[in-house]
């Protein structure tokens, strides 16, 4: 191949890696994204990549599972929640989808929201749901006792698919961070300390919940 075809075929894969790239950005908010840990980052825009790309084929469960992978990978939090919120939305999970929005909020740090923002609009449209699940605390204990038997990965399994199911329990992403430090994952027990401290700050934001209520129901 001469050298001019091969810098025109260079200048195609930019042009389609481009592409990619807006089509991944589209959909949410721009803020800047803090530096994760370096042998965090190929692990987490992988992730994070295969979440847009679940979006955009509208593929909502395989969405919900990479951006929890991608959280613990250390994808940017604030970004995970807000795509998690939206995500839930197009599942008619209303629950699930304003916990997501308010931990989002309370990463992001806003002063203000806009009533038109994509989660909230498509939440907007769902009926309010208070359900709750009566078997969490039989799960929670049932991974205690796998923990307790040393069956660390079964627990830490167990334990996993609890936060996903309940992102708002500060107990279980404790319980991850205690499994994670036994086994010697130190930053991993720090992210799911630093989850269940989330977990507590969006309980206790009452101003937050009140606002996007309201929002909800305008």
């Amino acid at each position: 191949m001469n050298p001019w075809m091969i810098g025109l075929a260079g200048a195609f894969a930019f042009l389609l890696c481009a592409v990619g790239a807006g089509f991944a950005a589209m959909s949410r908010p721009v803020l800047p994204s803090p530096a994760p840990e370096a042998w965090y980052i190929e692990p987490a825009r992988t992730l994070s990549d295969l979440a847009a790309q679940s979006l955009q084929g509208e593929q909502w469960n395989d969405a919900v599972s990479y951006l929890h992978r991608a959280l613990e990978a250390g994808a940017p939090a604030w970004e995970a929640h807000y795509r998690l919120a939206l995500v839930h939305a197009k599942l008619d999970d209303r629950r699930h989808g304003v916990w997501h929005y308010l931990a989002y909020l309370e990463l992001a740090g806003l002063k203000e929201i806009d009533p038109e923002d994509a989660p909230l609009k498509a939440l907007r449209a769902l009926a309010p749901s208070s359900e709750l699940d009566a078997s969490f605390d039989a799960r929670l204990a049932g991974a205690d006792e796998l923990m307790s038997q040393g069956r660390a990965a079964q627990a830490l399994s167990a334990l996993k698919r609890l936060a996903q199911q309940a992102p708002w329990s500060a107990q279980v992403c404790e319980r991850i961070a205690q499994v994670r430090a036994a086994r010697g994952e130190e930053d991993l027990a720090q992210l799911w300390q630093g989850r269940a401290e989330l977990a507590r700050r969006v309980a206790a934001n009452r101003r937050n919940q009140e606002l996007v209520e309201r929002l909800l129901a305008e």
